[in-house]
Parts: structure tokens; sequence; C-alpha cells
């Protein structure tokens, strides 16, 4: 017989991956979380921003991301060019696949993993974004080989691409945590330099934004980590710009929490 112990059993959980940047084009952060306990709660978080006090809104419901058992390591980019983040989704057990879903706006997401090429992927934690050509796409690097994003032949789409760098004293040298946002007539693309994603992998530092069919200049708002915000005026389309942190670039103040 037992000892009479009344045991009870409490929810538990692991977040193998959240991913904090801005799905939607608003300047607000948002959240893609994905909890490895509960696969098929993976959540897009909406930011309400100022006017709805900055809480989130599940909008998970209805984005099209369909259940595997054993979704790993998401990780965002925009591959198209188009403006708005697409996502790619890893898998780590035989029978499941991991998937490419192309951001179609509103919050929702339409698989394409076989019409880019990627219907054969094997079991694997890696998925990382990088323009590794330097053509002005980015391409994905999982499963152990790199897979090169053919956007760039047929281009419809225009991009920008920063580089950012820390003085090594007020902000470090790879610039990890500056936020850059560029204010388009219709929305704000915003991008965060990170030092790592998902189940131990990491996107290229440089910042990869795609403009759609935007054409001319952009101007350039850029949050280093701790050391207040700096403009750069008039960066043209189509390439690769270093911007270099200089303490006496007129910064504005950093609001920080108490």
């Amino acid at each position: 017989m037992g000892s009479g112990t009344r045991c009870v059993a409490t929810p538990s959980g692991r977040a193998s991956a959240t991913w904090t940047t801005t799905v939607t084009w608003t300047s607000s952060s948002e959240i893609f979380a994905h909890g490895a306990a509960y696969q098929n709660r993976s959540q897009f978080l909406r930011n309400l921003g100022p006017k709805g006090k900055y809480k989130f809104e599940d909008k998970s419901a209805g984005s099209g991301l369909g259940y595997q058992e054993s979704y790993a390591s998401p990780a965002l980019g925009d591959f198209d060019n188009d403006g708005d983040l697409d996502l790619f989704f890893t898998t780590v057990y035989g029978h499941n696949h991991s998937v490419l879903y192309s951001n179609e706006g509103g919050w929702k997401f339409k698989n394409i993993t076989a019409p880019q090429g990627l219907g054969s992927l094997p079991p694997t934690y890696q998925s990382a974004w990088g323009d590794i050509d330097n053509d002005g796409d980015l391409d994905l690097a999982t499963a152990g080989k790199l897979w090169i994003n053919q956007v760039a032949a047929t281009p419809k789409n225009k991009w920008i691409a920063l580089t950012l760098e820390g003085d090594g004293k007020k902000v470090n040298r790879s610039a990890v945590g500056a936020i850059a946002r560029i204010k388009l007539k219709d929305r704000v693309l915003t991008r965060q330099v990170e030092s790592g994603t998902g189940e131990g992998n990491q996107n290229q530092l440089r910042l990869h934004f795609g403009l759609g069919a935007h054409e001319g200049p952009v101007d350039v708002e850029i949050t280093w980590l701790g050391a207040g915000k700096q403009m750069v005026k008039g960066l043209a389309a189509g390439k690769v710009h270093k911007v270099t942190f200089k303490a006496t670039a007129g910064l504005s103040p950093v609001h920080r929490f108490p």
C-alpha cells in the first residue's frame, strides 16, 4: 500500500527559442515564442504600443503555422526583400520537417518550403540568415549546408544593409543590442543586432532590410545600447553602409528604467 502522500502534478515547460523583433510594420518590438514542452503553442505576441500600454496580444490563432511535434529553432529574416520578416522553423524528429513560412501580412504566414527547394531537409537545430555572397538577399545556413538565395537574380524589391560598429568603450565593438529603424511612407522597419538566437544559432551581425518597391534613399534611426540615439540620413538603397558610433554625434538621451 502507498504512504498516502499526495502528489500534485504541476505544469512545466522550457522555452527553446524566444525571438524579440518586429514582425509587423511598427516601431515596437514584438515576440515570437516557442516552447519546447508545448510545440503546438508557439506564439506571435503583438506589442500594442503606447496606446495599448505596451501590453501584448496573442496573434497566433489563424496565423497559418502548422503543428509539428519537434519544432526547435526559429529564424526570422526578410528573404524576399518585401519589407516584412519571414520565418524559417527547424524540427528535430525524423518524421517532422523544417518549414519556411512567407509573411503575407496581417499576421498570416504561408508554407512555401517546397517551392523554395527546402522540402527535403533532415532534422536539425541549425538555422541562421546572412547575405553570404553579398548580392543583396539573405541566404540560409541550416542542417550543415548553405542554401543560396536566388531572389537577387531577378530583382523586384529593393534592399539596404547596415554594419554597425561601436567604439569599444560606451558601445561594444560589434554593436550587439543596437536597434536600427527605417521609416517609410506606410511602415517602420526595425532590426536589432543580436549575438544569438534559437538553440545556439547566430544570424549575421549585419542588419538587412528589404524595402519592397521603395525607391530612393532612406533615413535610419539607430539606438545604441545604453548610449542614446543617432540619425543617419540619405543612405542609398542597394548598398551595405557602415555606421560607426561616435560619442560626439549629438546623441539624444536614453531613458532608463529605475
